[in-house]
């Protein structure tokens, strides 16, 4: 049981490897390139999942399982059939990846914040803080329900053709809704919302995507699940996991540094602008009734990839109507029964960010 608990596990690190346990990376806040950095010194805290090793364990047990499933990915050119234990372990690992790193504690920390400020009108109490351990603990509690959420996704396989290479960043799970871009005064990019897309690459040749296939349409009818990226396709994509990054973003060629400025500056306002908002909205009809709102808006970064398209029905769609539709079933009470209940107007009186 080690101490340096990893929160993108070396099995992705080593795929992006420019030597034996050595790795370029592209430090954003410094704007300085480091080269053949130690690998093992990369994406990681002590004791992060707790000293007693639990979850560290089960942690990489999952890995083992996911490192079969990519590595045949990887070698075979193609994804695994939905429902194969391979196609299971890959979810999984995402699903863990979203939830584990710094960036994505970070996040649920200025969450926090903003429905503290929200909640107090003179801030959050002392103590609304978690610790940071306790903090991957809720984080991780809420796998199973992520995991469940991503069902009638779609995976693709997208490949880079030489020279062109995918990077990674220290927070390599990007999700976006393509569908929804223009869309700010609510969250876009939960796994439940109709067009949400995810974006993970596994190696400099290599990158899974999972998509929603009643919005998009992706590859062609000979091959869905096996595509072809252009030299246009690479730069944007590797634009998402500048846009996502902590710190750094990592890359095996150390001509790929000379791309990552260029592609920060197309996404820095974007980086700089994502935070949490909070709505208090009042009840127009009942006193002392109000309604909190809380969301993410998703950064328009105008993703245009030529593989994907958005389908003819989709596109009836108007925008204003696509962030209130869902994949699948609804998985609470039915709200919309207005002969139960009597519908009530709120305006909203404040925002917190």
């Amino acid at each position: 049981m080690g101490n340096r608990h990893h929160y993108v596990p070396k099995l992705l690190l080593r795929a992006f490897q420019c030597a034996p346990k050595r790795i370029h990376l592209y430090n954003l806040k410094r704007g300085v390139l480091i080269r053949d950095a130690s690998l093992r010194d990369q994406c990681y805290s002590h004791q992060r999942y707790g000293a007693d090793g639990a979850t560290e364990d089960a942690l990489a047990d999952l890995e083992g399982l996911a490192a079969g499933a990519l590595r045949k990915v990887e070698q075979e050119a193609r994804v695994p059939p939905e429902n194969s234990e391979d196609y299971g372990a890959i979810l999984a690992f995402i699903a863990v990846q979203k939830l584990r790193t710094i960036e994505a504690q970070s996040n649920a920390r200025r969450m926090f914040a903003a429905l503290g400020g929200a909640m107090f009108d003179t801030g959050p109490p002392p103590n609304w803080a978690l610790e940071s351990r306790e903090l991957m603990r809720m984080l991780l509690s809420v796998l199973p329900e992520q995991r469940r959420a991503m069902t009638g996704l779609k995976l693709a396989l997208v490949q880079a053709v030489a020279p062109s290479a995918f990077i990674l960043s220290d927070n390599p799970v990007f999700q976006y809704n393509s569908y929804c871009e223009g869309i700010s005064y609510t969250g876009v990019t939960g796994t439940k919302v109709r067009g949400y897309q995810l974006f993970l690459p596994i190696s400099p040749s290599s990158q899974l995507i999972l998509y929603d296939p009643a919005v998009y349409r992706v590859g062609n009818r000979k091959s869905s699940d096996r595509i072809p990226a252009t030299p246009a396709d690479v730069a944007e994509l590797n634009r998402l996991q500048v846009c996502s990054a902590h710190e750094n973003v990592y890359f095996n060629e150390e001509w790929i540094a000379e791309r990552i400025p260029a592609a920060l500056a197309s996404v820095r306002k974007p980086r700089e602008r994502s935070k949490p908002r909070a709505n208090v909205a009042a009840s127009d009809s009942v006193r002392n009734e109000e309604l909190l709102h809380l969301y993410w808006p998703m950064p328009n970064l105008g993703l245009r990839l030529s593989f994907l398209s958005v389908t003819r029905n989709a596109r009836k769609v108007p925008l204003l109507e696509r962030s209130h539709r869902f994949r699948g079933p609804p998985s609470g009470p039915d709200l919309t029964d207005e002969s139960t209940r009597t519908p009530t107007r709120f305006t909203v009186r404040r925002t917190v960010e």
